[in-house]
């Protein structure tokens, strides 16, 4: 007679669960120290969604109708990043929470703003997730912006300890305009 016996132990230290689809925008935005990035989901472990709520005000024209403006909070860091997509769309506003699938995109630096753009980049890509969300600027002064730039870029953001001369809190302005600060006066253009 021949007896076989199996025994099996259950690994406690297992990890449950899949990775996530969705990345943290601060972590991508790390990745662009010049040249441009191209991001590819088999790059990431299979992520290709960055998530975040809109900043930018398509109704008042504040960002043309073929970009969004996003920022998340992740680890008590808050990130932006703008997305020019290859058409237009008016559907995504101030507040709402997307999510946008970025495989097979780039991160590049045009005009002086850090970007995520492709050749087949288009709205379609973007998820709405909810609407009406809250969204608070963080405050912050003009020598900290400045010194800070890149920790700032593409978040909403009010400037305190200035006031820009000849135009009233709360009126839409672009062009250039004359500001001043404790410590000095200055001219910023504004778009």
């Amino acid at each position: 007679m021949l007896v076989t016996l199996f025994s099996c132990r259950k690994n406690e230290y297992e990890s449950g669960g899949v990775l996530s689809i969705v990345m943290p925008m601060a972590n991508i935005k790390a990745l662009h120290i010049g040249d441009d990035v191209p991001l590819k989901k088999e790059d990431f472990e299979g992520a290709f969604e960055l998530a975040g709520i809109v900043i930018s005000d398509v109704d008042n024209g504040n960002f043309a109708k073929n970009e969004l403006v996003v920022q998340n909070t992740f680890r008590g860091t808050v990130t932006g990043l703008i997305f020019s997509f290859n058409d237009e769309s008016t559907n995504f506003k101030l507040g709402d929470s997307v999510k946008i699938n970025i495989d097979n995109t780039v991160l590049t630096r045009k005009n002086g703003a850090l970007k995520i753009t492709g050749k087949d980049f288009k709205f379609d890509r973007v998820t709405k997730v909810s609407s009406n969300n809250v969204v608070t600027p963080r405050k912050v002064d003009l020598i900290s912006l400045y010194s800070n730039f890149y920790t700032y870029e593409s978040t909403l953001v009010q400037l305190s300890g200035m006031s820009f001369e000849g135009i009233t809190n709360g009126q839409p302005y672009k062009g250039e305009a004359q500001f001043a600060t404790e410590s000095a006066s200055r001219y910023i253009s504004i778009r």
